[in-house]
């Protein structure tokens, strides 16, 4: 059974306006699995969310994180960024979550991405191996900051690109990947597998390291170097501007 399912979504939503901030809650509220029970701007505190609550608490103090909990079955905890920026993202961590409700659980991110016509996010499906799973868990912590300044981090279960990512990496190469289809807002979806719910570590990790030795060569992949270790940039990224405040 996987462990944790990641999902992380980066929009082009300036989620600091409290308008857009309801229609990115609104997104989440339409998911019967992604609706959060509750929230709070305090990681410390939960309070029983709705998203006018949620929203009043990101207007009165601004530029904060909206950390969300989910305690009704699958349950998860995560955050909405709400900062003064272009693009913002957020992130739903399901622990151990039912076998059953896994299609459902990429079902319903599709359509939240769909939504909110995400530049870039994934489903990733994480197993603890340890050393073992280093390389296929790479990019899941990735912030708004670092695909910005370093490029791609990694690819998942199910991924998208969004229209930016779709013109660097060129939409003919994306579509000549194994699984890839075009989305509704300008973008492509990337999966592992046909149903990668489906699929065990192994496989995934398999499908993984196969398709990101094709995307490093395009030269738009960040990299690990050195001990501490820091980012490297992709030679050929052109930082998109995504978290530039205003």
């Amino acid at each position: 059974m996987v462990e944790t399912l990641n999902i992380k979504l980066l929009a082009p939503c300036r989620t600091s306006d409290p308008l857009v901030l309801r229609s990115v809650l609104g997104a989440l509220d339409a998911e019967p699995l992604c609706e959060p029970t509750h929230a709070n701007i305090d990681e410390r505190m939960r309070l029983p969310y709705d998203r006018a609550s949620a929203t009043d608490f990101i207007r009165q103090m601004g530029g904060r994180t909206l950390i969300l909990w989910r305690a009704n079955t699958p349950k998860y905890t995560g955050w909405l960024n709400c900062q003064p920026v272009p693009v913002n993202d957020l992130k739903l961590d399901y622990v151990e979550p039912r076998q059953a409700l896994l299609p459902e659980l990429f079902n319903g991110a599709t359509r939240v991405a769909s939504l909110l016509q995400v530049e870039y996010g994934f489903v990733h499906m994480h197993w603890d191996r340890q050393a073992e799973s280093l390389d296929y868990d790479s990019g899941i912590r990735m912030s708004v900051r670092d695909l910005n300044k370093y490029g791609l981090s990694g690819i998942h279960a199910r991924t998208w690109f969004g229209p930016y990512l779709v013109e660097l990496l060129g939409k003919a190469f994306l579509l000549s990947l194994p699984l890839a289809t075009e989305t509704s807002w300008g973008g492509v979806q990337l999966d592992l597998e046909p149903k990668p719910w489906l699929a065990d570590f192994e496989t995934l990790k398999a499908r993984h390291a196969e398709l990101m030795a094709r995307l490093c060569k395009t030269g738009l992949v960040g990299t690990f170097q050195g001990a501490p270790v820091t980012w490297k940039a992709g030679p050929r990224w052109v930082a998109p501007g995504w978290d530039v405040r205003s």
